[in-house]
């Protein structure tokens, strides 16, 4: 009896739930940047309803990473998104199968800076640009406008680190 081949056989069941993660936050704020975009101008800014005036919805776009740093060498961002894209892309599926169950908030965590890298490289490459729509009024926040994809940077990148503290504590 001949045994099936199939496409993904070697990673972990719990990979595709990693990569519906990525492709999660990927399209939404595709969805999203795209629905900013097509709006008129006069529609920006303009509260969020629900969030008491804390959340408004505005446009922007930004040629640089977060905050604007590097916004004078474009092509260098745009370099540098794509590069870390393509290694996030590969190091996800390799740490599914060398980690195998384990590592959980590691993988959570990368998936979600993958998603929200997909997003911002995806805008950098076809705009030169990325749309940024979320204005919040809290502390360090009101700085700065930001979209899904910088809160799956952020929060994907403090659940690797938190993830790695608590391996590295069980380990010691």
């Amino acid at each position: 009896m001949r045994s099936r081949i199939k496409f993904f056989w070697f990673l972990p069941k719990g990979f595709f739930c990693l990569l519906l993660v990525a492709a999660g936050i990927f399209a939404l704020d595709r969805v999203l940047k795209e629905k900013i975009n097509c709006a008129k101008e006069e529609d920006f800014p303009k509260k969020l309803k629900g969030s008491r005036g804390l959340v408004e919805i505005r446009r922007a776009f930004n040629p640089g990473f977060s905050m604007g740093r590097l916004g004078r060498h474009p092509k260098l961002v745009k370099a540098l998104s794509v590069l870390a894209t393509i290694f996030l892309a590969f190091a996800l599926p390799y740490m599914s199968y060398t980690m195998g169950d384990a590592y959980l908030l590691q993988k959570y965590g990368m998936a979600m800076v993958l998603g929200g890298a997909m997003s911002n490289t995806y805008d950098r490459v076809r705009y030169g640009k990325v749309t940024d729509y979320l204005y919040i009024r809290i502390s360090v926040l009101k700085k700065m406008i930001i979209n899904i994809g910088d809160i799956a940077l952020y929060f994907g990148g403090i659940l690797y680190a938190l993830g790695s503290l608590m391996s590295w504590i069980r380990n010691r």
